[in-house]
């Protein structure tokens, strides 16, 4: 891996630090930390890197350091010769305290299977070692996103098994995963299935709002978002759901007083001027009243979650849950979620930084703690394993 010059490296860390400085909502999760302190901290891990992938590590690890899923560091060549897939999915089920495999191309590495270890040492370890790189908002969300970051993850791994199989993987053999379409089926009973796995670009809200026109008349539709990484908040979809007036999540966005305001601290006008100030930092609070669409659905409606329901997704489920609109059934959803500020440091290297915190109506939070179900359903280790759909077939149950 090629070096980079010293002047350069300082060029990206020191930029960096001040766009976090201006942009970044979520100081007060990190209570023990600001700007001064990671330039502190990291200043000597960059002077001492010594190629181009051993400063991505470093500035990976002061992002995530920051405990927002929604601000990272990004290097395209990086990406280019470390970010290859691995060629399964695994989940870290919360019950079982384990990682298992839900959707694999390698016969050898089974759906259900348990892994124990990778090259050698326990897949708890494994994670040890990694999670310092890995921009997530908790514990549970960083255990879950282990095998999707690649280029934290060695090139050639050993995989064992819980049966005590050993599977060796060529990364480079592999792509990441593409995501699916918006799908939508009829269930017996005139109960409407949608799938919706990103509302990431339009067409996934746009295909959802196909669907629901489609299922006029169904007195009930579920609503699948397992996995949905989020996008674009889907507010049509919302105006098709919900049957009244309703208010959005409460969005809370940096603004960045001059150079001579924080000097002088002068903060104050802000507050008289219906901003919020939390911890010195000063906040724009934004939400809005929406009005429903005429032909808004009035049946049940029922919303799919777990884990990996994040994002855009999460800011979808805050009025259905604030409002009491849809029974939840799943999981608690992964608890990051904000809009973000990207900037480009060069043609290959650029920054996400969480710039807005969101909030139920009311102010609760979820940065960090997620959405809870209404009713929670895990499956077993069996049900992985025979591909039983338990979320859904209890979610039938209740429609």
């Amino acid at each position: 891996m090629k070096k980079m010059p010293l002047e350069y490296k300082f060029f990206i860390f020191y930029n960096t630090l001040s766009v976090l400085d201006m942009y970044f909502a979520h100081w007060n999760r990190v209570p023990s930390l600001n700007v001064e302190k990671l330039r502190k901290e990291y200043t000597k891990a960059v002077k001492n890197s010594k190629n181009r992938y051993e400063f991505f590590l470093v500035m990976s690890s002061m992002m995530a350091r920051l405990r927002n899923r929604h601000t990272w560091y990004t290097d395209r060549k990086i990406w280019q010769d470390y970010g290859m897939g691995v060629g399964f999915n695994a989940i870290y089920h919360d019950k079982l305290r384990k990682w298992i495999i839900t959707s694999s191309e390698n016969r050898k590495l089974p759906i259900g299977s348990v892994i124990t270890k990778v090259n050698g040492i326990s897949t708890n370890k494994f994670f040890n070692s990694k999670k310092k790189y890995i921009p997530a908002s908790n514990e549970r969300a960083a255990r879950n996103n282990l095998f999707s970051f690649g280029p934290y993850l060695p090139k050639s791994m050993d995989i064992e098994l819980n049966n005590k199989t050993k599977v060796h993987i060529n990364r480079t053999k592999f792509t990441n995963t593409p995501k699916e379409h918006t799908s939508c089926k009829v269930f017996k009973n005139k109960i409407g299935y949608i799938k919706i796995p990103s509302f990431t670009g339009h067409k996934f809200e746009k295909a959802a709002l196909n669907c629901l026109n489609k299922m006029n008349g169904l007195r009930t539709i579920i609503i699948d978002l397992r996995d949905n990484d989020g996008g674009s908040t889907p507010w049509n979809l919302l105006k098709k759901l919900i049957n009244k007036k309703w208010e959005s999540p409460v969005y809370f966005e940096v603004v960045t007083p001059t150079a001579l305001e924080r000097q002088h601290s002068n903060i104050n006008k802000y507050s008289q001027n219906g901003y919020y100030i939390d911890k010195n930092r000063i906040y724009k609070k934004n939400n809005y009243v929406y009005t429903s669409w005429k032909d808004a659905f009035k049946g049940k409606l029922i919303i799919l979650t777990n884990e990996s329901t994040l994002s855009a997704a999460e800011d979808f489920l805050i009025p259905l849950k604030y409002y009491k609109r849809a029974i939840i059934i799943g999981s608690r959803t992964n608890g990051s979620d904000g809009d973000v500020f990207f900037h480009d440091l060069d043609k290959d290297i650029f920054i996400g930084v969480g710039c807005a915190s969101v909030r139920f109506p009311d102010g609760k939070r979820i940065e960090g703690f997620g959405i809870s179900p209404d009713i929670e359903v895990y499956p077993k280790l069996t049900d992985i394993r025979s591909k039983t759909d338990v979320v859904l077939k209890r979610a039938l149950e209740m429609a």
